[in-house]
């Protein structure tokens, strides 16, 4: 089930490597094993499944200080834009005039009807903005501003019954304002 250094065992144990020909559900082939040792690190192997998450995940396995590692292929860094490009920051919003619909529950700020959400104020602060954020559209059913009020005070909205799941079937459905928005 490992592949172990020979001076690991017997009298004398000179070395403690040792790694699984399984690790996380992925079959590590004997090559791989070679290529670790001589080069210090695999090719990108897919296949791993996280014990948390149950997630498939691909990483190389690498040597570091006698263990063996994961090693995740980087990623895009948020905030710029596919072409490597910073992305423009999005315009601000000017609240004044428009009607207050309630308050915002995560940072008692007031929540503003906006084209595409109903948002916090404090959402276009500079710094520790707030996230408070309803769209205006939740599974192709529009949020129309009086459920917005409800779910703001209420925590929760009437029985609407225009959702549109991903397997593309119509179904009813209450909004409710979970402890995550607190």
């Amino acid at each position: 089930m490992n592949y172990v250094c020979e001076n690991q065992a017997g009298a004398v144990k000179s070395c403690t490597f040792r790694t699984g020909k399984i690790i996380l559900q992925q079959h590590i082939e004997p090559a791989q094993v070679i290529k670790l040792l001589v080069e210090g690190k695999t090719e990108l192997l897919k296949g791993f499944v996280s014990n948390k998450t149950k997630r498939k995940f691909e990483a190389f396995l690498v040597l570091k200080d006698g263990d063996v590692k994961f090693e995740f292929v980087p990623r895009e860094r948020k905030g710029k834009a596919k072409d490597g490009k910073p992305r423009e920051p999005q315009p601000k919003i000017d609240f004044t005039g428009r009607e207050v619909i309630g308050k915002c529950p995560k940072c008692g700020g007031k929540v503003f009807e906006t084209d595409a959400a109903y948002l916090c104020e404090r959402s276009q602060a500079d710094k520790k903005a707030c996230k408070f954020k309803i769209s205006r559209e939740i599974l192709q059913q529009a949020i129309d501003r009086g459920q917005a009020q409800k779910l703001l005070t209420a925590r929760r909205s009437d029985l609407m019954d225009k959702f549109i799941s991903k397997a593309g079937k119509p179904f009813p459905a209450f909004l409710v304002m979970d402890d995550s928005a607190r």
